[in-house]
């Protein structure tokens, strides 16, 4: 392999912005936006954590702060969704 190749590969001396790595957890929300988002009380949130059949997502601890990651708030309401049809 010459140096040229090696070069162009591994993009060694080139001077081009790297992309941004994709955020694999995506947007956090806090309890108020989780709150608006499923159209549910806090209290709620907290009881839905606890269904054995549907759990609600659990939040990420960040110091003092709970925050939910809004993907798996969707995957909640998608699974909530296929729950229902099944029962029907």
């Amino acid at each position: 392999m010459t140096a040229e190749e090696v070069e162009s590969k591994f993009s060694i001396g080139s001077r081009q912005r790297s992309e941004p790595a994709p955020d694999p957890v995506g947007r956090l929300m806090t309890i108020k936006d989780v709150m608006d988002e499923v159209k549910i009380s806090r209290a709620m949130v907290y009881r839905c954590m606890q269904d054995r059949d549907n759990p609600f997502p659990k939040p990420i601890k960040i110091g003092n702060a709970s925050r939910w990651a809004f993907a798996e708030i969707v995957a909640w309401k998608q699974r909530a969704l296929a729950m229902r049809d099944e029962a029907a």
